[in-house]
């Protein structure tokens, strides 16, 4: 029986900070009065729950900890962070200022689309090749600022959401051209047996 990682742990950590940030995120709308306060704690577990994606890469390079539960859990830990946040923010919207409805779906909509492409390759592909790019990270990046930026308070958030959804749709992309490209890999690794 494997051991799980401190790294690993970490990641695991993340999915602790879903419910309160949900909360919290909905909170600023349940108590109008807290509202300040509700944004305050819901910043905060959002930047607790990425300073832990931050930890946990940095403590599997350091410390050689990568591990295939981890490499699974920690992309799928984002997607549920900010996903969760970026939903949160639309259901209670009248502490926010408004979401578009596509916004919210265009994310989940991202998020299946890698997903399914995930399942489909990983067991055929090197664990390297399977690797996050830099445009998966740019788009997380964006999205935690888009969801920074309605707890701030900022008005005219369509710009931080145009930004946000032109680095999604350009990882999307870059992954599924990736997927198809390692899929014909496959396929030619296949027909030369």
């Amino acid at each position: 029986m494997s051991r799980v990682t401190t790294a690993t742990k970490i990641t695991i950590a993340r999915f602790f900070f879903v419910p309160p940030l949900v909360v919290a995120v909905c909170g600023a709308a349940w108590w109008p009065e807290r509202a300040l306060l509700a944004r305050v704690a819901a910043m905060a577990f959002l930047v607790g729950g990425s300073l832990t994606d931050f930890l946990d890469g940095y403590v599997a390079r350091r410390f050689d900890q990568r591990s295939r539960l981890g490499a699974a859990l920690d992309p799928l830990a984002d997607k549920l962070m900010l996903g969760a946040a970026i939903w949160a923010i639309w259901a209670c919207r009248g502490a926010y200022d408004a979401v578009p409805l596509w916004y919210p779906v265009l994310v989940v909509l991202n998020d299946l689309v890698l997903g399914i492409g995930y399942v489909a390759v990983r067991r055929r592909i090197d664990p390297d090749e399977l690797r996050a790019m830099a445009w998966g990270k740019v788009a997380t990046a964006t999205q935690i600022v888009v969801v920074g930026w309605f707890f701030v308070g900022v008005p005219k958030v369509g710009i931080p959401i145009a930004v946000a959804t032109a680095f999604t749709a350009a990882s999307g992309t870059a992954y599924v051209l990736r997927a198809l490209r390692l899929m014909n890999k496959i396929k030619l690794q296949t027909e030369d047996l």
